[in-house]
């Protein structure tokens, strides 16, 4: 019976032993996403930091609350994943305390055991065991054997010392942990309650800029600085794109997709990015209310407020990031140097480096960047060259 238990007791630790491993396994994955967040973050820090000193518009206004209100729910993501990856520690701490206390009542109950036998055999009855034994071996047999049981009982002990320890010490750190939860459960609350009070300013500020002609102006320019600035994010996107590729192909092997050209094969096929109506089109347009002649690298779709937005073709994420003029931008790698960009959006549900199947949803449509109504900017590129999407995708959304 008790062989069964110790080999009971071997199984059990070692499917422990596994456990832990895998658990590490994955708090090393979010702790190495968490960094990337926070270097995410902190890059976005210093590109406010940079942002040159401007005429003071109502536009401009617009737009620096925008910014905060940007760089805030990215904290506020950023601790989510910390709440995640902390709930995490606790419930392997918890697993670990659970695991030791069983250890520690069946040492107890062997312990007692041992002392209840010694306790029972006593020294005199001991010496007449090895006085009655009738050769030298079975006395040496049996020397051995209350020997074992002596020393049982010392290793019991010290193993019930040790795992005691053990038990105060995964305590502490359970408490430590929670502390930890409890803290940033308060970090997004304060966060959460400066974003409804920024939002509450840039809506009065936003239907204010809608009826000023130099706001309207002025967000005319920002624009077309924005075309350039993201130019300029796609031409960077070339510095990570082998290991993008890799890692794309190798999610794609996982999904059982094959091929290298897929997103070319999908011209005129491609899933439509938000449901709605084409309010601006691919190409140059006038503005007759202001006189002005500006050339959209996209198209622009009016659909409702936060109407989900979905990715076209599966794709790695290449960016993040928020640009005056177009607001948050999300940029999709999808293999052969072919991108796709989703502009104006918030509730940005994705990270850089994620994998992103067709039609998952990775953001809300929204006003960021903007002075109009809710609306998706989408942009698809080949290389350096702007492609007119409505040639892309399907016939109707």
């Amino acid at each position: 019976m008790k062989k069964v238990l110790y080999i009971g007791l071997i199984f059990l630790l070692a499917g422990t032993f596994q456990l832990a491993q895998d658990l590490d396994k994955k708090i090393q994955n979010n702790t190495e996403r968490l960094e990337k967040i926070r270097a995410e973050i902190n890059n976005y820090k210093n590109q406010l930091q940079e942002v040159r000193s401007e005429e003071k518009t109502l536009y401009s206004e617009v737009q620096s609350l925008e910014e905060r209100i940007n760089l805030n729910q990215k904290k506020i993501r950023q601790v989510k994943i910390e709440l995640k990856q902390t709930e995490f520690q606790i419930n392997r701490t918890t697993r670990n305390i659970n695991n030791l206390e069983k250890r520690l009542n069946y040492l107890k109950k062997q312990y007692a055991e041992v002392l209840v036998y010694l306790y029972k055999k006593g020294e005199y009855e001991t010496l007449e065991l090895m006085l009655t034994s009738q050769s030298l071996n079975q006395a040496i047999y049996r020397y051995k054997y209350l020997h074992t049981f002596h020393n049982s009982e010392q290793e019991l002990s010290k193993e019930i010392k040790q795992n005691m320890n053990k038990l105060v010490v995964q305590k502490r750190k359970k408490i430590r942990e929670m502390n930890e939860r409890d803290r940033l459960l308060a970090e997004m609350e304060d966060y959460q309650d400066t974003i409804e009070k920024q939002k509450k300013t840039h809506e009065r500020k936003l239907a204010q800029a809608r009826q000023d002609k130099k706001s309207l102006m002025a967000s005319i320019k920002e624009k077309e600085k924005a075309v350039k600035q993201l130019e300029e994010l796609l031409a960077s996107q070339k510095k990570e794109r082998k290991e993008r590729q890799e890692q794309l192909a190798r999610m794609r092997a996982k999904e059982g997709i094959i091929g290298t050209e897929l997103f070319q094969k999908s011209k005129g096929k491609l899933s439509w990015p938000a449901y709605g109506e084409i309010i601006n089109g691919f190409g140059e347009h006038r503005n007759p209310e202001l006189n002005t002649i500006t050339s959209n690298p996209g198209i622009d779709i009016k659909a409702g407020k936060d109407s989900p937005v979905r990715v076209v073709h599966d794709g790695m994420v290449s960016a993040i990031s928020y640009i005056r003029g177009f607001g948050n931008i999300i940029i999709v790698d999808h293999g052969a140097e072919y991108y796709t960009v989703y502009a104006h959006v918030t509730n940005i549900r994705v990270f850089k480096g994620d994998y992103v199947s067709r039609n998952m949803t990775i953001a809300k449509v929204g006003q960021s960047g903007s002075l109009r109504d809710d609306i998706l900017h989408f942009e698809i590129w080949h290389k350096d060259s702007k492609l007119n999407p409505v040639r892309w995708l399907g016939k109707s959304a």
